[in-house]
Formats: C-alpha cells, structure tokens, sequence
C-alpha cells in the first residue's frame, strides 16, 4: 500500500510541473490571445426605400454579396403550369436563392401537376397560397417576383404587392408575356399598375420564343422604353448589360424556352391505349381559332390510300369540345382528350411528328404556341416550314444541319410531309425523335443559366440601391 501511495505522489508531481511548464509557455508566446467578448456589428443589406436608419452606402462591396436571394414564382391562375414548372426547375437551382412558389393548391393538384412540380424543384418543394401575397402575410420582401401569368397576376395580387413603394412589395418584377398584343392597350389595368414600377427600372419582361422576342423590342419601344438584352451566340444567356439600371425603361430578357424533361414521371400503365405507329399528333385545346382541322381534314383525303395502307392515324390530343370528323376519315383520325399531365405528355410522346396546324398567323408573331414546346417536352419532331423552325421558333432546332424536325418544303402541306414520313420507315423516324431529346437536353441545360444570369443582374441592380444596415450591437 505504501508503494502505491508513494507512486501516486510521483504521478501527481510530475502532472504539477508539466501544468507549471505550459502556463510559462503560454504567457510568453505571441500566440496567447484573451477572446474579445465583444459581439461586433453584423450587416444585412437594407434597400433606398427603408434607408432612414442607414449608414454609407458601399454599393461595391455589396456587389460581392452572396446573400441570398429570395424568389417568388407566382401563378395566381389555374394553367401555364407547363410554363411555371420550366421556371422552377430553373431558379431553384440557382445558388445562393432561396425560392417559394405561390399558387392555390387546388390550381396545383389539377390535372395531376403537383408531382411534376415537386420533380422540378431542387430539394423540397416550398409551396405556399398566392393569397398570402395578397394579405401582407409573407413576412419578408421577395428581391425577385416572376409573374407566369403576368398580366393576371398584376390584376389578381393587390395594392400592398403591387404598389412598388409598399415594403411588401418585390424589389424586381420578371413580367411573362404570353400575348403581346394585349399589352399594346394604354388603358389596360395591368399597364397601368405597372406604369411606377416602369418609372423605377424594377421591371424585367420575358418571353417564350423568339419571334415574340422580336415583336415585343420592336412594337414595346415606345411606351416602355424596352432596353433589349442581345443573346449570344449558340446560347440564351444575357450578357453584361443586364446589370443596367436606366430610369423609365424596361429589360427585355433574352427567350425562356419551357422546356424540361417530363419522362421521369410518365405513368407506368397509360389510360388510353397508344394507336399503332405510325401516327402524327395534333395537341392542344379543341378550338377551332387555335387549329384549322378543316384544312387539315381536306389535305387528308388526298393521301388516303398510304395512311391506309401503312395503318397510320392523325390523333387529336387536348380538351375542350372536339371537332366533328367527318365520316370518310372517321377510320384515320382518333380523338383523345382529358388526360391528366403525365398521361398527356406519355401519349404525345409516342407520335412520329407533330402538327402545330395552326388558324391563325398570330402564333407566328405575337403569341408563342404551347404545341411547339410540347413537341420538345416530349420528344418529337414538328412538321414546319423553314420560317418556323428557324426563324420563329429557334429553339426547337440547334441548326440546318441537324435534321431534328421535319422541314416542309415551298408550298408543300403537312400532309404530304407525314406522308413522306411513313415512306422512310421506322429507322428515320426514331433518329430524328432522339434529336429532339438532346435539343430538349441542351435547353434545360441553357435554361439554367438564363437563371443564374437573371439572379446576377438583379443582384447587382440591388446592390446599387443597398445600404449596410446595422442588425447587432451588444456587449456580452
């Protein structure tokens, strides 16, 4: 026993020397510091509008900020779901964002959309009611609103969203025009509720081809001041003047194609049996200012015999109250209607070519066709002519060389194209599908940077309205 006591006094020793030595140590290193108990300030930015309690602006150093941005995707209506899953699958994966999709649930769940929303959204999908836009509810200041139905939207959201000087209101509008013209209207209410916010830069417009691009810089100049973003070469990214802020003007962002990949989610049974190949597709609502089926109907008969002979159909995919077929094609034509998203896009997928069939030249110049988007959606070619596959709708072809879509040649009918189609047989038909899937690809791809430059640009036009705002300043 006392062996071990007598050991236990050496260890204790020995343990009372090598405290001593490291306490002299420490209190003669330079690398002995006391932690300052002092809780410094913190910065948040705070925008000109709440600016009576700031300091100097240091707008440059605010430029390098990556705080992060928070956006509102916005859709008060109950369709363009097509057009607000795009958008979504686009900023969320922006970094540095933080993103909120406001719409009214029942408007989401309809037609089975909800799954495809939260496919889109890069980690979970935050969904709140439009509503609480409206009633001051939301608790912070978006930095970027993106209407998809803008005009709807301006009306639907009230004064405490869209008067720009509430402090419930964004900082940056991203305006989706869908018809141009509707906009050319001086005394419309969306124009007018949009006329101060005009007046302070904060308002971005976009749009979903590039022939509505071209409409809205040529016929927007004049009463909004449009400043046109270019786009560069092989993509759609703005350049660097989408940082410009100049007073009483409007950006016109570079195209939004909607496109993204609805596959993943195609249901492993389909309600409606697929029609033998080949077959072409006319989709879209059944409204005769949409789609000619007339013209379409009396072309038909002029290639009856090889429809006939190769077992192909015309199919007629949409909603809404479908055309009469007449008897003698009755045998040819099939109609399919009140699919849900994922039973739409799986049986459009499943076509040889699409028809766009259009009524009226107004898809040709003021107003984009959700036809042509689906073609890319779902992978299949459209039967144009040359004016609207490279010029009107550019994104649906990455080139004349590529043979994506099915050309129509001068004064040829979308007929005679389908029926060159059956000719050249199965081989051909699915090459130029897979075309189609890497453009859709490609799309998606630029798409997301269409976003990170929007993001950028808004940053920056921020940061030079910003102020330090001082947030702490305690002592512990």
């Amino acid at each position: 026993m006392a062996v071990l006591q007598r050991g236990y006094r050496r260890v204790y020793r020995g343990a009372t020397i090598v405290t001593l030595l490291c306490l002299v140590y420490l209190t003669l290193s330079n690398s002995w510091t006391f932690q300052d108990t002092t809780k410094h300030f913190e910065v948040d930015s705070l925008s000109h509008h709440e600016a009576q309690y700031s300091v100097d602006l240091d707008a440059a150093a605010a430029r390098k900020s990556t705080r992060s941005m928070h956006i509102a995707l916005i859709n008060t209506q109950r369709y363009h779901f097509e057009v607000v899953t795009p958008l979504l699958h686009a900023f969320s994966r922006v970094l540095h964002t933080q993103l909120e999709l406001f719409v009214h649930r029942g408007h989401a769940e309809r037609m089975n959309v909800l799954p495809f929303l939260k496919h889109a959204a890069s980690g979970e999908l935050v969904m709140r009611e439009w509503e609480e836009l409206k009633s001051g509810e939301l608790m912070y200041r978006p930095d970027i609103a993106v209407l998809t139905t803008c005009r709807r939207d301006l009306e639907e959201l009230g004064e405490d969203f869209t008067n720009p000087d509430s402090p419930s209101s964004p900082y940056e509008i991203v305006c989706l025009v869908h018809e141009a013209v509707e906009w050319e209207n001086f005394t419309s209410p969306w124009r007018t509720i949009l006329e101060p916010w005009v007046e302070q830069s904060r308002v971005n417009f976009v749009v979903l081809s590039e022939h509505v691009h071209q409409f809205v810089a040529e016929h927007f100049h004049e009463p909004y001041n449009v400043t046109t973003l270019p786009i560069k070469s092989k993509d759609y990214h703005p350049s660097a003047a989408l940082a410009q802020r100049l007073p009483g003007s409007v950006r016109l962002l570079p195209v939004f194609p909607p496109i993204f990949d609805p596959t993943p989610l195609y249901p492993k049974k389909s309600t409606v049996d697929l029609p033998p190949e080949p077959f072409a597709l006319i989709p879209g609502k059944f409204e005769p200012w949409r789609r000619n089926y007339t013209r379409i109907f009396e072309h038909t008969r002029k290639h009856l015999p090889l429809i006939r002979e190769y077992g192909a159909s015309i199919q007629l995919l949409g909603a809404g109250q479908p055309p009469e077929i007449p008897e003698d094609l009755k045998d040819v034509f099939g109609i399919v209607r009140g699919l849900d998203f994922d039973q739409y896009w799986a049986f459009a997928s499943g076509a040889s070519a699409l028809f766009p069939a259009f009524a009226s030249e107004n898809y040709l110049i003021d107003r984009a066709s959700s036809s042509i988007a689906t073609s890319v959606l779902v992978g299949i070619p459209v039967v144009g002519t040359e004016e609207l596959v490279f010029e009107k709708y550019k994104y649906i072809e990455s080139g004349p060389s590529a043979k994506t879509n099915w050309i129509q040649g001068d004064g040829e009918e979308e007929m005679e194209v389908f029926a060159r189609i059956i000719d050249m047989g199965r081989e051909e038909s699915t090459r130029r599908k897979g075309n189609v899937k890497k453009q859709r690809q490609a799309i998606i791809t630029r798409n997301h940077g269409w976003a990170e430059e929007v993001v950028k640009g808004a940053r920056m036009r921020i940061a030079e309205a910003t102020v330090p705002r001082v947030v702490q300043a305690t002592t512990q």
